[in-house]
């Protein structure tokens, strides 16, 4: 028996089918984009989504279609769009990894930018990773992933040297978020930057704290540069640590 498309199921089938079937794909996208793994709701959108693009480009087909038939229709390019913008989430996160593996130096760089000089010259770039990389690395590493940075060079060849200046673009700032988001292992000059935020911010709660500003509860709003759980353990200490100051203080 020849599988029927979206398309016919649509213009066909009755309620309770569609409904079964937009069930199916909705929990499977969902799936998909949590734990990165395809169902048979996948592939309902694969098999069909572009036969369901030349549906939509013929002149009269909103001739052949009822209100109810539209809506089931606008559910599947819905999810269908969810399921095309993770696929490309994942194609750009991949890259990312590639990038970040090929070239270790570029974390460091992308966070300088970020972090601590959002312009800077390649002399001074060089300047502040002399402990750890060699110029020709920093050089190498922006010659191979100049997508990431707004370049200002001083040369008519567009060649690198000391006073070729380099600033953060969008896609350096995608990279950043993705670093930031999925790695647990900070580089040192992020390690020194989110130690120093953390404990200035765990010191003013404290002394608000003595001088009656701030309470136990306020402690659930405490926010910092640190991982989710990590901040999470962070407030669970320092609460033990008020309930003590409140103690002694009563």
């Amino acid at each position: 028996m020849e599988k029927k498309s979206i398309i016919e199921t649509i213009l066909t089938a009755d309620d309770k089918t569609l409904d079964t079937i937009l069930q199916e794909v909705k929990i499977d996208v969902f799936y998909f984009i949590r734990h990165k793994t395809k169902g048979k709701g996948i592939d309902i959108i694969t098999d069909n989504f572009e036969e369901v693009q030349k549906f939509l480009m013929t002149s009269d087909w909103h001739k052949k279609i009822t209100f109810r038939q539209l809506d089931y229709l606008q559910q599947f390019l819905t999810l269908s769009d969810l399921y095309m913008m993770e696929i490309n989430r994942q194609e750009k996160e991949k890259k990312y990894e590639e990038d970040l593996k090929i070239s270790p130096i570029l974390r460091n760089i992308i966070e300088i930018l970020i972090n601590q000089e959002p312009i800077v010259h390649f002399k001074e770039l060089c300047e502040l990773l002399k402990d750890e990389f060699a110029a020709d690395e920093v050089k190498e590493c922006l010659s191979k992933n100049e997508q990431y940075f707004d370049t200002q060079y001083k040369t008519e060849t567009n060649e690198i040297n000391d006073k070729t200046i380099y600033a953060i673009n969008l896609k350096g700032k995608f990279l950043y978020n993705f670093i930031r988001q999925n790695e647990g292992n900070y580089s040192q000059f992020a390690l020194d930057q989110a130690s120093y935020k953390t404990a200035k911010i765990v010191q003013d709660f404290v002394e608000d704290l003595i001088d009656g500003k701030k309470n136990i509860s306020d402690i659930e709003n405490l926010k910092t540069d640190l991982p989710g759980d990590v901040e999470g353990v962070l407030q669970i200490d320092l609460r033990k640590i008020a309930e003590k100051l409140e103690a002694k203080i009563k």
